[in-house]
């Protein structure tokens, strides 16, 4: 638990979206492209008000990643480590 929290806790990354992959449905899940390099899966309800052109980043030392939706400059946030950090954390207070 604690080595995958801190993966995730410690990676940093930033790019453009250059494709939605509007024809592929993951389920709950939907792909895209960042940068023309690098696939990601996010959730439906975050890739349904992305276009591209916005963009996203998450920084190091963060357990959040942010969409930044040029059209009308809002920002969505995105908790991508809560299940790994609440096993973690909650392993701790067992001890």
């Amino acid at each position: 638990m604690k080595k995958k929290y801190k993966s995730i806790h410690n990676s940093s990354y930033s790019g453009k979206i250059t494709n939605l992959f509007l024809n592929i449905d993951n389920g709950r899940t939907r792909t895209i492209l960042i940068d023309n390099k690098w696939n990601k899966e996010i959730p439906f309800f975050i890739h349904e008000q992305l276009k591209v052109g916005d963009s996203l980043y998450k920084i190091t030392e963060s357990d959040f990643e942010y969409y930044m939706i040029n059209s009308n400059r809002d920002t969505i946030k995105r908790d991508v480590n809560k299940f790994y950090r609440t096993k973690y954390f909650n392993k701790l207070k067992e001890r």
